[in-house]
């Protein structure tokens, strides 16, 4: 077992040898917590340490913490070795990136920093300076402001005694980092560091000047473009007036060298060396887009681009990856469609590609690019003849082969497939193969679980989203369980995951996660709110904008989160604020979820919408909020604009709709039955929208008392889909979920002497065969009850029946509705508060019987 112990001695490089090239790591892991002791370099626990972690498959994360409480009290020790000072820059990097956070090893790390900085090379002392200051340690460790301020200005010195020589690669490479530091210490003085930065600055620039070579000046002028760029971002600060000037002149040479380089370029073509260093430099910018950049050195690595894939030089992308960085940075400046050329270099590309994490980001560029292409293109009003790469989908089927023969033997693809799936999702129209595969992938086990970073977690959820509302669609009209569950599944697991990880998530991430998992709402997940729960302490505690509380109301209130005194306190956050699309977006969806509703704020969001465009989300939402407070429609000639402009056929539907269950209007009813009649598609090929034209068709005959001849198109487009209306509220009953509370109520209304006769009608909870047709429209109740006997219905109304206000609590529009249609039909209604029932039983028992005796 102890292979690697010699006398009193470990060894050590011949241990890492074999450590780092061994598949399973386990055996010798122990091997080396056995031996700890013995350990006399850093160096060592830094491959432990990292390996370790980047082979979690094999150990899962309790495990891995466990490892490093064996060799944290080592790593101590070996840190008072003066010969460790090389190897404290890898290994507190290592810690960070492994979110290894112990306070007694970073203490002793950062006292060690602050104690010896003078004998640190100064590229580590940059690096674990900025890694501090990046990550608020400097706070987290007190550490004091005057220790800070010696490094700064021992830095300083030390770039001011570098020549501003330009084969000097290491003042290019300082330079950059020492300004970012600059911008993240606003508490510090770095006045002379800001000094010795600018000093140099100006010495680059003055030897700049002097050449005359293309080439030459191509590559350094790449160099300096990060130091100028960082500058850049340093000049909204108060702080840095003095230094503004100076600035401004560096900004002004620099470009005025630019366009002689680009005077000089127009005589040669771009060389190897040209595109080597252009290549490098959008790699670097992908990592840290840059705050500042000449518009003509965009236009030159757009003029290469262009150039290179134009006249096929293919041969010049060594790589898929300097394929990848050079469009992606194209496109941060301008729309780009990849066209069959495009596509002919990343089928070469592809196939010597052995990256799975590059092939992933292959799909991301692909799907990026089609959905820029799609807003410009196919979804705005002035669309322009253009032409569509005919190799598109062929690229693709080679990528998916691909990537699932790199995830074979990849240790740990989780992250690289997070990226294929949602790239996946987004090309709609694309018929992938692989994309089931890669969701069993991720229901997989532990799967999830093992993914190292909350952030991957969270980049899953947009597409997740996506993919449950298409299975959710499906599952409607397929009736087929399977799909339900399935995605139930993944989803229960990804949530338990992201409670397990709480304490990881950032709270700046808080409301993107609710706003995603609120989405999922539908499949009744067991325990979405014990994650809102964990959340709420973090909301009311922290600091949000007024959209981010209106989409965390929102969120909440999708998923049914009962708390009245939660959503009181996110409207007061909002309440006082200017109104915009977003907010009014996000209350309104809330209003009419969580039934909490605050006059004074709607009363805002309706003046905010008279004066504004309303688009086709907010047209449906106002009119929802409508039908659930009883209210008047006061924005009607602005919602028929947004109904005369549209040629979206659901949401035509679903307004005509929302608008005939509010108020009586022949012109809309009109509108309405030329929509059916010409968009018979739309109801054969969703059950939904039958639903809902049959409730409207019941509502319009039998309150507003329409002739039948009148409906006729309806009636007849009801019944040519009668089928799939039956099955629809068969499905739908299944995410009907009773109550200890409703079981209890109607286990004592079973027990009533209850003689009555019944009216010739039936409610859909009584269609039972999904396969045979409805037998008459006319007759089916398009409401459920939930207790029925003869012509006594009895309706047991939880929280979410009730609008709760500022002064009061009343039963919603919908409720009252559905109580005014039964009346009608000859029912009688008894309405059974939750909340009366809990407070006395007995007396509402008493009056269920005086109701039923009369």
């Amino acid at each position: 077992m102890l292979r690697f112990c010699v006398k009193y001695f470990f060894e050590e490089q011949k241990y890492i040898h074999e450590f780092l090239k061994s598949k399973n790591k386990a055996p010798l892991q122990n091997e080396l917590i056995a031996n700890i002791e013995k350990v006399r370099h850093l160096n060592t626990l830094i491959a432990f340490v990292d390996k370790s972690y980047k082979q979690n498959s094999i150990l899962n994360q309790a495990q891995l913490e466990g490892i490093f409480i064996f060799i944290k009290d080592r790593a101590t020790i070996l840190l008072n070795d003066d010969d460790n000072l090389k190897y404290i820059k890898g290994f507190f990097l290592t810690l960070q990136l492994n979110q290894l956070e112990n306070r007694q090893v970073y203490q002793k790390i950062i006292d060690k920093i602050i104690d010896k900085y003078q004998k640190f090379e100064d590229d580590h002392l940059i690096t674990v300076m900025e890694t501090i200051i990046y990550n608020k340690l400097n706070e987290k460790y007190q550490i004091p402001a005057d220790k800070i301020n010696l490094i700064y200005d021992h830095l300083a010195i030390n770039i001011l005694e570098q020549e501003s020589d330009l084969n000097n690669e290491q003042i290019f490479s300082q330079l950059p980092k020492l300004t970012n530091l600059i911008e993240y210490s606003d508490k510090y003085d770095f006045t002379k560091l800001i000094k010795g930065i600018l000093q140099q600055s100006y010495g680059i620039m003055y030897y700049l000047r002097d050449i005359n070579t293309a080439d030459d000046l191509f590559h350094l002028v790449f160099q300096t473009l990060p130091t100028i760029s960082s500058l850049e971002g340093l000049q909204a600060r108060n702080d840095i007036k003095e230094f503004k000037p100076q600035i401004q002149g560096l900004k002004k040479q620099l470009e005025e060298i630019v366009k002689k380089l680009e005077k000089m370029l127009l005589k040669h073509e771009f060389s190897s060396q040209n595109i080597d260093v252009i290549i490098k430099y959008t790699k670097k910018y992908l990592q840290q887009p840059p705050k500042y950049l000449p518009t003509e050195i965009i236009q030159l690595i757009g003029n290469i681009y262009f150039t290179l894939v134009n006249q096929s030089k293919q041969q010049d992308f060594k790589f898929l990856a300097d394929y990848l960085s050079l469009v992606y940075f194209i496109s941060k400046f301008r729309p780009i469609y990849l066209q069959d050329k495009d596509y002919t270099i990343i089928q070469q590309l592809v196939a010597k590609e052995n990256q799975i994490m590059i092939v992933a980001k292959t799909f991301e560029l692909i799907a990026s690019t089609e959905a820029i292409h799609y807003e410009i293109h196919h979804k705005s009003s002035n669309q322009q003849p253009h032409s569509h790469s005919t190799l598109r989908d062929q690229t693709l089927g080679l990528l998916e082969k691909k990537i699932l023969s790199l995830k074979e033997n990849a240790i740990n693809p989780q992250e690289s497939l997070v990226v294929v799936f949602q790239s996946l999702v987004s090309l709609e129209q694309y018929k992938s193969t692989i994309l089931q595969q890669l969701f069993e992938f991720f229901s997989y086990g532990k799967i999830l679980a093992r993914m190292k970073w909350v952030d991957i977690l969270i980049k899953f959820l947009p597409s997740l989203s996506i993919y449950t509302k298409r299975t959710l669609n499906q599952f409607y009209t397929t009736n087929d369980p399977q799909d339900y569950s399935n995605i139930t599944v993944l989803w229960e697991k990804l949530i338990g995951v992201l409670i397990s990880k709480s304490n990881q998530i950032q709270s700046d991430k808080i409301p993107l996660i609710i706003y995603y998992v609120s989405l999922a709402a539908e499949l009744h997940l067991p325990f979405i709110h014990d994650l809102f729960h964990k959340f709420r302490s973090k909301i009311e505690q922290g600091q949000y904008t007024p959209e981010d509380y209106a989409n965390i109301f929102f969120g909440y209130a999708k998923t049914k989160y009962l708390n009245k005194d939660f959503y009181t306190f996110l409207i007061a956050q909002v309440i006082e604020k200017p109104v915009n699309i977003t907010i009014a977006k996000g209350m309104l969806a809330g209003f009419l979820k969580c039934r909490v509703f605050n006059n004074k704020l709607f009363q805002k969001i309706e003046e905010f919408l008279m004066k504004n465009n309303i688009d086709e989300g907010l047209a449906i939402q106002y009119l929802n909020i409508i039908q659930i407070i009883n209210g008047q429609i006061k924005l009607k000639d602005k919602l028929i604009e947004v109904l005369d402009k549209s040629k979206n056929a659901e949401f035509i539907a679903s307004f005509c709709q929302a608008f005939l269950f509010i108020e009586q209007d022949q012109i809309i009813l009109n509108k309405y039955l030329q929509f059916v009649q010409k968009n018979q598609k739309l109801y054969q090929q969703s059950a939904y929208y039958t639903s809902q034209l049959h409730s409207l068709y019941q509502k319009l005959r039998i309150i507003d008392q329409y002739p039948q001849n009148q409906l006729e198109v309806l009636s007849k487009t009801i019944n040519a889909n009668n089928l799939n209306l039956a099955k629809y509220h068969i499905q739908m009953r299944k995410f009907k979920n009773s109550s200890s509370l409703q079981e209890e109520i109607i286990g004592y209304l079973k027990q009533l002497q209850i003689k009555s006769d019944k009216p010739p009608y039936y409610f859909i909870d009584d269609i039972v065969d999904a396969k045979q047709q409805i037998q008459s429209i006319e007759q089916l109740i398009p409401y459920s009850i939930d207790y029925q006997r003869g012509k006594y219905c009895f309706e047991i109304n939880g929280p979410l029946h009730y609008i709760e206000d500022e002064k009061k609590r009343y039963l919603d529009g919908l409720n009252q509705r559905k109580i005014q249609f039964l009346q009608k039909l000859g029912y009688t209604f008894i309405e059974i508060d939750f909340e009366e029932w809990n407070k006395n039983q007995i007396a509402l028992k008493d009056k269920i019987q005086n109701l039923i005796k009369q």
